[in-house]
């Protein structure tokens, strides 16, 4: 075919489709060049799929995840990364990932970015994150380059994982572990673990050094009971009580011995821990009380011990007096109670001061001890008063023996300071017979009552009669008890009238208490008065007398009789008593009384004693208007002292100078002496006893005011 020529299209098509030598035809080309297009097509629509798909998944993950340079910065973050470190997400692009870090972990996160950079390498470490609001973070980070295909480096990839909780819940288990070891290492408290087989020490710990002196290496191997006193250890009783079961808890005392030598006291709690894999065994928490124990054995010592002498007090002694009976009741031999009370003792505190009063007291103490024999107690009941208890009495002479020789004893002449003092003592000795300790006490105590009476020192034992005495005593008070319960039935006034010796009138009247007895009889002021008086009972006694008489009055000023006052007789006690004077005032104005239809009558022994706030009563009174008379005046210790240190008004002469007149000089001399007396201070004066008209005579003479005696008037119950 000529060159140039065309062939037709069957020829060009078969003649096209031959291999050509050495090479690929054409067509071959083309087609490679098309799949070459197509694959590459393919691939990046497969690369564009895993992106949508990576992205979707980034922003929904629950990891927090963030994409940064190799410098550092956010290229983008999720919502989670947002989340965690408190800032929207997009706002994290642009900032520094270090910025999110403590700075402790900085450094570290800035040498892992550059070797993260040099390839493949995956890092997962701890981070301590600080959000965009300053709140601490901790979580577990990753990162891993991203290949972006050829080998080519593309972003660092991070991932955070929140592990915050896990981190402060592993903190705080370290510090209690901490705070555990440090309790176990460093405490006051020692800790002993037994092992559940044996009861073997596998345990000690180092405070073991401060509890017993004890190094704990020394203490393992051996037992509790090497520890402590085995005679406080109930072995095996206490040992299966603590191993009684898992859990099982009990504590008791016991002593142990430190290694200086000294005597200690520890609590020991046990704590049964055998199920426990920990342990597997006893763990025993050992406490020294021992200042808790002298602490509490110096306040019982206080309690029961008289804090000036040392002396047991009244407490006490009672427990002992219980023990000594029960002794003596089973071995037939009796003890012996001796009630001590110093003689006069009140005068060494006026005249030398309560300081010395306390030596003197201290040094009876010490005395009486050096006087008793081994085995018998003393003990300090309050005040001057002592008592010595000794058993084992096999006759009364026994006592008598020591009661004389306590009292040469403290008879012994006495230096305090510059001043030989010298006392001496009155005794009162019962001697057991089986009955209760109060009752012995208060047997002696008669005892004593007899002593003083007697004139001191001496001493009594309580006999036959003094009992007689002391159950009249009790049926008496009984009888004032059941008086002031029912006063108008039976406590009965009888009244002494008073009589104006200028006009021969009565003017007033002295009320007298009598009780009626269960049989009809009445009872004398003076069978009932001082036991009153000694019980105490004086004080409502008295108070219903004060009623009945200022009733009695206002009947007698309704009836126009001429009596202007009622005299009421008013003990110390009574004066004592705070509320005194709120009495007298309720019950004249009870009665709508004027305050000086009343007259109070004090004898001299009732001011003997007087306190400032008794004065202040007796000053009240008066300045209410209540008349106050000086009863039995010349009888007292300081009669003309009185009437200058009290607001009184009327002055009694005794009914026993009174007897004397016209018969007997000296006795007309005093009571002229007193109406004289009277006259110069303006004070009204009563003659006591008036029994004859001689006497009367006599006392209108030298101007006496009024008259009271039997040639008046008995005393008798108002008609």
């Amino acid at each position: 075919m000529p060159k140039g020529s065309h062939p037709d299209s069957s020829q060009s098509t078969v003649a096209d489709q031959r291999p050509r030598s050495g090479g690929t035809p054409e067509i071959f080309g083309d087609i490679s060049a098309i799949e070459r297009r197509s694959r590459r097509e393919q691939v990046s629509e497969e690369l564009a799929l895993s992106e949508a798909t990576w992205h979707a998944a980034f922003e929904s993950a629950p990891v927090a995840i963030a994409e940064v340079d190799l410098e550092g910065t956010i290229i983008r973050a999720n919502q989670a990364m947002g989340d965690l470190l408190e800032m929207a997400a997009g706002e994290l692009e642009g900032t520094r990932i270090a910025a999110y870090y403590h700075p402790i972990d900085r450094s570290d996160l800035e040498r892992r970015v550059v070797t993260l950079s040099h390839g493949p390498t995956t890092e997962m470490v701890q981070r301590h994150i600080v959000t965009a609001r300053g709140n601490d973070r901790w979580a577990t980070a990753l990162g891993s380059l991203v290949e972006r295909g050829h080998g080519r480096g593309g972003p660092i990839r991070i991932y955070l994982v929140d592990t915050t909780d896990a981190h402060l819940a592993h903190e705080r288990i370290a510090m209690a572990q901490a705070r555990f070891g440090a309790l176990v290492e460093h405490g006051s408290d020692a800790i002993v673990v037994e092992d559940a087989i044996e009861g073997r020490i596998v345990y000690a710990s180092p405070s073991l050094v401060a509890v017993l002196g004890l190094p704990p290496a020394e203490a393992v191997g051996s037992t509790l009971r090497h520890l402590v006193n085995s005679d406080d250890l109930a072995d095996p009783d206490q040992r299966r009580s603590r191993l009684a079961g898992p859990g099982t808890v009990i504590s008791f005392d016991c002593r142990a011995r430190h290694s200086d030598g000294g005597l200690r006291h520890l609590e020991v709690t046990s704590t049964n821990l055998i199920d426990d894999p920990a342990v597997h065994g006893v763990v025993n928490n050992l406490r020294d009380v021992s200042d808790r124990v002298a602490a509490a054995a110096r306040l019982t010592h206080q309690a029961l011990h008289d804090s000036l002498t040392g002396l047991p007090n009244r407490a006490l002694l009672i427990d002992r007096l219980d023990q000594a009976l029960a002794r003596a009741a089973r071995s037939g031999r009796p003890c012996a109670l001796l009630f001590l009370d110093l003689d006069n003792f009140k005068q060494v505190n006026d005249t030398l001061g309560h300081a010395a009063g306390d030596k003197v007291l201290m040094a009876v103490a010490d005395r009486l001890r050096d006087a008793i024999r081994p085995g018998d107690s003393v003990a300090r009941l309050g005040g001057d008063e002592f008592v010595v208890l000794a058993e084992n009495i096999e006759e009364p002479s026994v006592a008598v023996t020591i009661a004389k020789r306590a009292r040469a004893r403290i008879a012994q002449a006495l230096i305090i300071g510059h001043d030989t003092v010298r006392v001496t003592c009155s005794v009162g000795i019962a001697l057991s017979d089986y009955h209760s300790a109060d009752g012995l006490l208060h047997e002696a105590d008669l005892a004593l009552y007899r002593s003083k009476e007697s004139g001191g020192d001496r001493s009594e034992i309580y006999d036959q009669a003094m009992r007689a005495q002391a159950e009249r005593r009790a049926e008496v008070e009984d009888l004032v008890r059941a008086a002031i319960e029912n006063c108008e039935d039976l406590l009965a006034l009888h009244y002494q009238p008073i009589v104006d010796l200028t006009t021969g009138t009565t003017i007033g009247a002295e009320a007298l208490a009598y009780i009626r007895r269960p049989e009809g009889t009445m009872m004398r002021p003076g069978e009932f008065i001082p036991i009153a008086e000694d019980s105490g009972l004086i004080v409502p006694l008295g108070t219903a007398v004060l009623d009945l008489a200022c009733a009695q009055q206002a009947q007698w000023r309704a009836a126009n009789s001429g009596q202007d006052h009622v005299a009421v007789n008013v003990s110390a006690r009574q004066l004592a008593a705070s509320g005194f004077v709120r009495t007298v005032s309720d019950t004249l104005a009870t009665y709508s009384l004027r305050p000086d239809n009343l007259c109070l009558e004090l004898t001299e022994t009732s001011l003997i004693d007087i306190g400032p706030d008794t004065l202040v009563r007796l000053h009240d009174l008066k300045a209410m208007g209540v008349r106050l008379a000086l009863d039995d005046f010349g009888t007292g210790w300081s009669s003309l002292n009185h009437l200058r240190r009290f607001p009184i008004d009327t002055v009694k002469i005794d009914q026993s100078f009174v007897a004397g007149l016209g018969q007997n000089a000296s006795d007309t001399e005093l009571v002229k002496a007193v109406v004289d007396l009277g006259h110069a201070l303006d004070l009204t004066t009563t003659a006591e006893g008036v029994e004859t008209t001689a006497q009367d005579d006599l006392l209108r003479t030298m101007g006496c005011t009024q008259g009271q005696g039997f040639l008046y008037g008995r005393p008798q119950m108002a008609p």
